[in-house]
């Protein structure tokens, strides 16, 4: 289990590494990397 804090202070740093400012993007990237499926 980690917390809801951890799973934020995580995304905050991935999209600070690619350069990105919105969940969105994040989520569309990793769809098109094979990461998430896009009909979960």
């Amino acid at each position: 289990f980690i917390s809801i804090s951890t799973v934020k202070s995580h995304r905050a740093k991935i999209m600070e590494k690619l350069g990105i400012d919105s969940p969105t993007h994040l989520v569309r990237i990793a769809i098109k990397l094979g990461l998430v499926d896009p009909d979960f």
